[in-house]
């Protein structure tokens, strides 16, 4: 068990979306904010992840809210990385 210790935390409890995986649900938090935190996080694996994820999603994510918590976390370069330009 994790308590929230940042606003970031509390705001992906507050606005969590429950995913149902072999009829089983958990928590997870907005697409618009796990992408810009792969990105902050910035390991191969996280790149990665955060790729995979703008793929399945771009098209339906919040362009605002995604832009906001691109900002907050300072990773603006890193976009570049979701459309595979280095």
């Amino acid at each position: 068990l994790k308590f929230p210790k940042t606003d970031l935390n509390w705001y992906s409890l507050k606005n969590k979306l429950i995913a149902e995986i072999n009829k089983k649900k958990i928590n997870i938090s907005k697409m618009e904010l796990q992408i810009p935190f792969k990105l902050y996080l910035g390991s191969d694996k996280d790149i990665e992840d955060a790729i995979h994820l703008w793929e399945l999603f771009k098209d339906r994510l919040n362009m605002e809210l995604f832009n906001g918590f691109i900002k907050r976390l300072k990773v603006e370069e890193k976009t570049k990385l979701l459309e595979g330009k280095t």
